[in-house]
């Protein structure tokens, strides 16, 4: 019996295929489902909400990437306040994350000068929001045998506030156009 389940666990894992570009379409769904939530908090309670780059509690990795994460902070009482309720977005190994601002990458090692905790992105009471855009991709190392169009994924936050997946806003386009 011990060998038959050793050899059905050594076939179990043979069976099952990592596929990073699946874990970065789960985890852009994610992200993009935690930016709608910060618009619409900004929006309806007026108060600004962003997201703060922020060192992750040290785990068993030598990677710098695997450091980073975005937590959710709002403006309250002339501070900037952890809001401790939302998990911080931080990517899976596989997936790197990269904030645009004028289209230039945000060198997130400045916000380690801050003493006090400063959003990148922030979307403000008025419903308005600091443009960014957000693009994550699967680390180049591991990306081998995915196509190109299934490597990265953008995601553009307008003045208005509005949080527009670009692979998401083209597919819907074409299905309009061509009545799919």
């Amino acid at each position: 019996m011990f060998v038959i389940a050793v050899f059905a666990g050594i076939a179990a894992v043979n069976i099952v295929d990592y596929d990073p570009a699946g874990e970065l379409q789960d985890y852009s769904e994610d992200f993009f489902a935690q930016l709608s939530f910060g618009a619409d908090e900004a929006l309806f309670t007026g108060e600004h909400v962003g997201l703060v780059p922020q060192l992750k509690e040290r785990t068993n990795t030598s990677q710098l990437k695997d450091l980073w994460e975005l937590a959710w902070y709002r403006w309250r009482d002339d501070e900037w306040q952890e809001i401790t309720d939302i998990e911080p977005l931080s990517p899976p190994d596989v997936i790197q994350f990269v904030i645009e601002l004028d289209e230039e990458p945000l060198d997130l090692w400045e916000w380690l000068e801050f003493e006090e905790p400063t959003p990148a992105l922030i979307f403000y009471g008025g419903g308005e929001a600091l443009e960014a855009t957000i693009i994550l991709e699967i680390d180049p190392a591991r990306a081998d045998g995915i196509d190109f169009e299934s490597r990265t994924q953008h995601m553009d936050i307008n003045g208005l506030g509005q949080v527009i997946w670009r692979e998401r806003k083209e597919r819907e386009d074409r299905e309009a156009e061509f009545g799919r």
